[in-house]
């Protein structure tokens, strides 16, 4: 069954014309002030995979930073404001995210996009992303 929902938020072409705020495809990452267009919530990478299978194709756009082993979807801004969710945190207002060119999606790219916004629109529904977060995180366990 496939989820014939249109994408939040603009769709990007996959060069990435068309958004103001991703570089164009070939150009180095930029820092780019959430609040705007997107506030990013940020996780660690495991915890992202996980929620990422939760999510499946009712993800939005994933950025993953290979350096720190984190990874954030971008939701509307303020959609996040108020979420307290262990190991999760919200880049709003006054934050900024560093974001890669719209073709840095390459296993060669430290920092890219696992989900590229063209193909996955560039927004996440925040109430599929909270729901897919609190199971995630939910059953992790605590090892001694």
């Amino acid at each position: 069954m496939t989820d014939q929902r249109a994408p939040l938020g603009p769709t990007v072409p996959a060069d990435g014309a068309g958004a103001p705020w991703l570089p164009p495809a070939g150009s180095a990452a930029c820092l780019v002030a959430c609040g705007r267009w997107f506030d990013a919530v940020c996780l660690r990478s495991f915890d992202a995979v996980c929620a990422l299978s939760r999510l499946r194709e009712r993800s939005g756009a994933l950025l993953e930073n290979q350096d720190v082993w984190r990874m954030a979807w971008l939701v509307e801004p303020r959609a996040a404001d108020g979420w307290e969710l262990r190991g999760v945190r919200i880049l709003g207002r006054g934050a900024s995210l560093t974001v890669p060119p719209a073709d840095a999606t390459g296993s060669g790219a430290r920092l890219r996009w696992l989900l590229p916004p063209g193909e996955h629109g560039a927004l996440t529904d925040p109430a599929e992303l909270r729901r897919a977060l609190a199971a995630t995180l939910g059953r992790r366990r605590r090892w001694r």
